[in-house]
């Protein structure tokens, strides 16, 4: 295979899939200060991931974080589809124009009436507690991530989703849309998104733990059982 159907084998994409499926599954993977995965909910997200696989959409040894990342497959052509965020576009216009001008976002099909889907914070701004001057900073940070006309100009020039609901709609949606037409399909489900959750260390649940134990099940080298044995414990074991 040289090229991909869908590309959802990366490490922002892996778990997010697995956890929204999960979620679309009618299941929760945090619940009572526990971490719990090794369910008949978290099989069933698995298992449809690995249809994928079985069915030609994509080989997971050819696409993957180490080869053909979705972002430069996708703009490479060599992806028909890929599971990114809408930040990929303003980063690879510049050197692939022809490619982002036919791009075109699509919702995804939910397993639940309702599309639900994890959701990370995003970016965000911190203020040191060594700072010297932390209310001034903080008035600060509020000044340009929460007054929604100095937000909305913050995602315009970033090409980034509204972080405030109130940009996701009105004026400040239409002219989001209308900057970043591939917007549109983003804005209709930000209510759906729940956040992934508090996690002692999230880039180690998300890029240490679940991406390479999926990646190598994927890849036919582990079971289904064994998998989610091994993230249910070694995310435990993080706590």
């Amino acid at each position: 295979m040289t090229r991909a159907g869908y590309n959802y084998t990366a490490s922002d994409a892996i778990p997010a899939t697995f956890y929204s499926l999960i979620l679309q599954n009618g299941g929760q993977y945090l619940a009572d200060g526990g971490f719990s995965v090794n369910t008949p909910e978290g099989m069933k997200a698995l298992e449809l991931m690995k249809k994928f696989v079985d069915e030609g959409l994509v080989d997971p040894v050819l696409f993957n974080d180490e080869e053909n990342w979705v972002g430069d497959s996708f703009f490479e052509e060599t992806s028909a589809v890929g599971l990114v965020g809408p930040w990929v576009i303003p980063e690879y216009a510049g050197d692939f124009e022809d490619v982002a001008a036919v791009t075109e976002y699509v919702t995804l099909p939910s397993l639940s009436a309702d599309p639900v889907f994890v959701a990370s914070s995003g970016w965000g701004l911190a203020v040191s507690t060594n700072s010297q001057a932390q209310d001034a900073a903080w008035d600060f940070v509020k000044f340009v991530a929460l007054n929604p006309d100095n937000a909305v100009q913050w995602n315009i020039a970033s090409g980034t989703l509204p972080a405030l609901k109130a940009n996701a709609t009105g004026a400040a949606g239409e002219n989001l849309v209308a900057e970043f037409p591939y917007f549109e399909p983003f804005l209709k489900i930000l209510e759906y998104g729940q956040n992934e959750g508090k996690f002692p260390d999230r880039d180690l649940v998300w890029y240490d733990i679940t991406y390479p134990r999926i990646i190598n099940f994927l890849q036919g080298n582990a079971t289904a059982e064994e998998t989610l044995e091994t993230i249910e414990r070694e995310v435990n074991e993080s706590f």
